[in-house]
């Protein structure tokens, strides 16, 4: 399982998924990237963004930590920030409604323990017959076995400040 984990210095959201073919459209993106978040800020009025997880959910092949309804209102609104700006520049995202964005921080994607696939041919056909010889768990094992620790609102303080915004490769 280790495989699948997205390393803690890696963890971040997904606010789009765009594709830029050149150097220039990298740059148009990430100018839309600041104005947006500047824009969010001034909004804001200086108050930080601050995240706060409260539970596991999780779409095919990934597991997820979901925010609470506070941080969700800013990302989506974040995000219609940013796709305008995106929009704006004639940079398409691959999802174009702001009703289907849903806040997350993927924690573990079952495709990457998958990759270790690659190695053995005869496993190649068959996905579960792979995941169970490569001791790879489903999504679903995963939430079963953390069982009650999955729900995060335990009254702790588990949020986090965000500290940077920048695109990703």
């Amino acid at each position: 399982m280790k495989e699948a984990c997205v390393k803690r210095e890696k963890v971040h959201l997904s606010m789009a998924v765009m594709r830029l073919e050149s150097e220039e459209r990298k740059q148009d993106a990430i100018n839309a990237i600041k104005i947006a978040t500047k824009e969010l800020l001034d909004e804001r009025q200086g108050g930080g963004i601050r995240l706060q997880p409260t539970e596991l959910g999780s779409f095919p092949g990934v597991l997820h930590l979901k925010m609470d309804e506070d941080t969700s209102a800013v990302l989506r609104r974040y995000y219609e920030l940013l796709s305008t700006e995106l929009k704006g520049r004639n940079i398409q995202m691959a999802k174009e409604k702001s009703s289907e964005f849903k806040p997350h921080a993927t924690i573990i994607k079952a495709a990457q323990g998958m990759r270790r696939v690659k190695k053995f041919p005869e496993l190649r056909k068959n996905k579960k017959e792979a995941r169970t010889a490569l001791k790879i768990p489903s999504i679903d094992d995963i939430k079963t076995k953390l069982g009650d620790d999955a729900d995060l609102d335990q009254g702790d303080d588990t949020g986090e400040t965000v500290e940077k915004v920048e695109l990703c490769s």
